[in-house]
């Protein structure tokens, strides 16, 4: 066997592997299935190349027509997967069945094959080949690289806007903002455009059909990422928790589809009076000065809500339409207040910056530096220095 079918192969077997082990541990998150799913396509499809190389189709041509459509369903499931992700809210929808119709149409296209008895399918599959391959084939590889790159491309739009609402919840973004979706995203991209870099090969003879395929191997090492990454990370979201968040976040957007249309949160029909706002957002100052919750990292909008008694939606409508900022920068400023107030207290001279951004509430030292420079227009260590030299002037 060819080292790269035993590639392709191996990589089959643990993208089978990684998806039953991934439904066991995360079942109960809905958007999961649509992973376990995605990792089985890949799976098969992978096993496919295999048989198909071997030339293992001979008495089955019915079952390789119909294997060969499966990539499809990649497109939608990568899509599918990450739109559920981010709206625990949503279930399979009767629209959503439209994903399945561009292998739907491939399996009307090949009726006419799959119709004929099984001695007669490939010789009318093998005439008139193209460059070695079935024509059929070829068209439908031109079908499934438009079809990647329609899919994964809405999908880094989503995630894009997902992550602009993230701040209207999260006051640390990064365990939820899923820059490893998005990257492995990008990889999948890569691999299709490594697919079609093939193709373009193919036709202008500069390869020739025995080097075609080369980009399985990016396909197997994204079962793995995918995978991996994907049981790894997701789990977060089956914290209660950030689950309340999300969903929060998915019905403040129109059940989600306003995170779609990158719509603005509204507070139109939310029925909070002035009275009631005002009394609101003055017990919230009262709180963040006297208990200081910003200095949980991992501090949400629901959890404040419920240290103020009040609905995440009103405290929401509360801290934009009365402070001007949104969650994350409302409560990131009394990080950076409290950073500030620690460089000039003597008696941290000796904690660096990091611990000092650590002690306030910041979870990363990237997010620290990037909100102190946005706030106060200065890097932190910038800033120190000014603050140290302006004390020494004052004495």
């Amino acid at each position: 066997m060819p080292l790269l079918d035993v590639i392709l192969l191996i990589g089959s077997v643990q993208g089978a592997f990684l998806a039953a082990f991934l439904f066991h541990r995360h079942r109960t998150l809905y958007a999961t299935r649509f992973l376990v799913a995605l990792l089985a396509v890949y799976s098969v499809v992978l096993s496919h190349l295999v048989l198909s190389d071997l030339g293992a189709y001979g008495a089955w041509p019915r079952v390789m027509i119909l294997l060969s459509g499966l990539t499809l369903f990649s497109g939608p499931l990568h899509y599918l997967y990450a739109r559920h992700l981010i709206d625990p809210t949503r279930r399979l929808r009767r629209k959503d069945v439209l994903h399945a119709l561009p292998y739907l149409a491939y399996v009307l296209f090949m009726l006419p094959l799959l119709l004929l008895p099984g001695e007669r399918i490939m010789v009318e599959l093998f005439e008139n080949a193209w460059y070695g391959f079935p024509w059929r084939f070829m068209l439908l590889n031109r079908v499934l690289i438009a079809l990647a790159f329609l899919y994964l491309g809405g999908t880094l739009l989503l995630l894009y806007r997902y992550v602009e609402h993230l701040r209207e919840h999260f006051s640390s973004l990064h365990r939820v903002r899923l820059r490893w979706l998005r990257n492995i995203t990008i990889l999948v991209l890569l691999g299709w455009f490594s697919f079609l870099m093939e193709n373009v090969l193919l036709y202008t003879e500069v390869i020739s059909p025995e080097y075609f395929g080369v980009s399985g191997l990016l396909g197997t090492l994204m079962v793995y990422a995918m995978g991996y990454l994907g049981l790894t990370t997701t789990g977060v979201f089956s914290d209660p928790e950030v689950a309340a968040s999300m969903r929060e976040l998915a019905e403040q957007h129109a059940d989600g589809e306003g995170i779609v249309r990158d719509a603005r949160p509204t507070y139109g029909k939310s029925g909070l009076s002035e009275d009631k706002a005002e009394e609101i957002v003055t017990e919230l100052l009262r709180l963040m000065q006297s208990e200081k919750p910003y200095l949980d990292a991992e501090l949400t909008l629901h959890r404040l809500a419920g240290m103020l008694d009040v609905s995440a939606h009103n405290l929401s409508e509360v801290i934009n339409t009365r402070t001007g900022m949104n969650f994350f920068d409302f409560v990131n400023s009394y990080r950076v207040e409290q950073v500030k107030r620690d460089l000039l207290d003597p008696g941290k001279r000796q904690f660096t910056l990091l611990a000092l951004a650590f002690d306030a509430g910041f979870a990363s030292k990237t997010s620290f530096n990037a909100i102190f420079k946005k706030i106060t227009g200065h890097t932190p260590s910038a800033w120190r220095a000014s603050a140290a030299a302006e004390h020494i002037q004052s004495k």
